[in-house]
Order: C-alpha cells, then sequence, then structure tokens
C-alpha cells in the first residue's frame, strides 16, 4: 500500500509535466503544419522537411546548447546588477541635489587628488 502511495505522485507529474506538454506541442505543430499547408502545400511540404533536421540538429547538440546557455544568462545577470547599482547610485545623487537639476561644481585637482589618494594623510581628512 505504501509503494502505491509513493508511486501516486511519480505518475501524475510524468503525466503533468511529461505527457501532456508533448501532446500540446504535437497539436500546435500539426496545427501550424495544416495552415501553412492549406494556405501553400509546397510551403508546407519544406516546412516540414526542415524541421525534422532541425529538431534533430536541438536535440544532438543541447548539452552543448545549455552550457552556453548558462554562461550567456549568468553574463546577462552580471551585467544586469552593474545596470542596477548604476541606476541606484543615480537616485541617490539625484535625490540629496548633486544631479542634474543642481549641477554643482566641478572639483578642483588638489580635491580630486585628495579623493582617490590612498595616502594616511588623505584617509584622515
Amino acid at each position: 500500500m505504501q509503494r502505491i502511495a509513493q508511486d501516486a505522485p511519480a505518475v501524475v507529474w510524468t503525466a503533468l509535466y511529461g505527457i501532456l506538454p508533448l501532446i500540446t506541442a504535437g497539436a500546435s505543430l500539426a496545427g501550424v503544419f495544416a495552415v501553412t499547408a492549406s494556405i501553400d502545400f509546397e510551403l508546407g511540404c519544406l516546412a516540414l522537411a526542415t524541421a525534422v533536421p532541425a529538431v534533430l540538429l536541438v536535440h544532438s547538440r543541447q548539452g552543448h546548447l545549455r552550457e552556453q546557455w548558462h554562461t550567456a544568462r549568468k553574463a546577462e545577470s552580471d551585467s544586469l546588477g552593474v545596470a542596477h547599482e548604476v541606476l541606484g547610485l543615480q537616485r541617490t545623487v539625484t535625490s540629496f541635489g548633486s544631479g542634474p537639476a543642481r549641477a554643482a561644481p566641478a572639483p578642483s585637482s588638489r580635491m580630486r587628488r585628495s579623493l582617490f589618494s590612498t595616502s594616511p594623510r588623505a584617509q584622515s581628512m
């Protein structure tokens, strides 16, 4: 009895996330081919002839594509983090009044040196 109780969720999961999406995708693909063939039969045959090799190519290179996707996703996430940080800093600068609304005078070269210097004297100022 316990084994049946443990297997039931697996069967439900397989039906919901394995079989139903496959049936839905197949029906959608068949519908697209049917509409294309009703518009132009040769175009429908050409679409079918090119879709099968494309699916096989994607299936054969799936691991490599997934690896590249993760790399691209990481790069996108890093760049979005930088963009969020810059926008946050821009909001901070604008809200404290030294943004474009009230332009502050440019710092002098002496002030710039003291701000960006790593000497103990500059840090104590």
